[in-house]
């Protein structure tokens, strides 16, 4: 499930926002569907049953790339019938599951859940959508670096690549180290080498990834 640099990740979200749980999935991406942090083993739980039955908040907000907020689980049986049955037998009342997206691209969705049923504040959901760019760089770093995803050792390959990955910094304002998991991350939705694409932005020969908060 979580490994070590993701452990903290959701469980932060528990500690910042009204609360009790978090998890984090790439539900709904092109990395395939497995849970890559929770807080704890009810939210842990909550995405299982989503991902083993195929419905639930967190594909809805996947699909529909804007938050599925279920101020009350008990309501949520006539949209998600099964997903209904089996979160039931969970200890919690609200589920709020919000997209992953960065550079134009699905990563996934965190799913937060209460143990009081109700609405979250306005405020609130505008300080989660707000963090979930940052989330899904860290879970796209987390996913190409296990994938193998990574710069050619060929010299005029790194030297390609050090050079979009500088145009993609001057362009979007952000650091280099985001600048190349944009730079991944955008090579990965295309089923593409990172050198190719690289020398691409760098002949002008097409387009940058969009900015990290174009969500």
């Amino acid at each position: 499930m979580a490994t070590d640099s993701l452990s903290t990740l959701s469980s932060s979200y528990a500690d910042e926002f009204p609360v009790r749980g978090a998890a984090i999935s790439t539900i709904g991406s092109s990395f395939g569907g497995e849970t890559v942090s929770a807080s704890d083993d009810v939210a842990a739980r909550l995405d299982e049953i989503q991902l083993d039955l195929g419905e639930g908040p967190c594909w809805d907000a996947a699909r529909r790339r804007t938050p599925v907020l279920v101020d009350d689980v008990r309501d949520a049986a006539e949209r998600w019938p099964l997903f209904a049955a089996e979160v039931g037998r969970l200890p919690l009342d609200a589920v709020y599951a919000f997209p992953l997206r960065i550079a134009g691209l699905d990563v996934g969705v965190v799913d937060l859940y209460s143990t009081t049923a109700g609405p979250l504040p306005a405020a609130v959901i505008e300080r989660i959508r707000a963090r979930t760019p940052g989330t899904a760089l860290r879970v796209v770093a987390h996913v190409l670096s296990d994938s193998g995803t990574a710069a050619s050792s060929n010299v005029h390959s790194r030297r390609i690549i050090h050079q979009a990955t500088g145009m993609i910094l001057a362009r979007h304002g952000i650091s280099a180290e985001e600048s190349l998991l944009l730079l991944r991350a955008h090579a990965f939705a295309q089923g593409r080498p990172v050198a190719e694409v690289a020398e691409e932005i760098v002949g002008r020969r097409t387009g940058f990834p969009p900015p990290p908060l174009e969500i």
